[in-house]
């Protein structure tokens, strides 16, 4: 399985999860925000531990997007 077919079953499983509230989209668009928060926060655990590289990072996060709540974690670790 690639990563776009990880992702698309992740989301489809995680968002069948949420069965009160959210719903629908934003059943899908939460599930969305936790994998994305989920890969940003391993690929800034790779690049500390000195497995990726900075480069590999930023295109991470180019790729991703950057939520938020990671811009500020980059921050507050000195990274961005």
């Amino acid at each position: 399985m690639d990563s776009l077919e990880m992702r698309d079953h992740y989301l489809q499983k995680r968002g069948s999860q949420f069965l009160e509230y959210p719903k629908g989209m934003l059943a899908g668009m939460a599930a969305q925000h936790e994998y994305d928060m989920a890969v940003i926060t391993q690929s800034i655990d790779l690049y500390l531990s000195g497995e990726i590289s900075r480069q590999r990072l930023e295109a991470i996060n180019a790729e991703m997007g950057i939520p938020r709540e990671a811009k500020t974690l980059m921050k507050l670790i000195g990274i961005l």
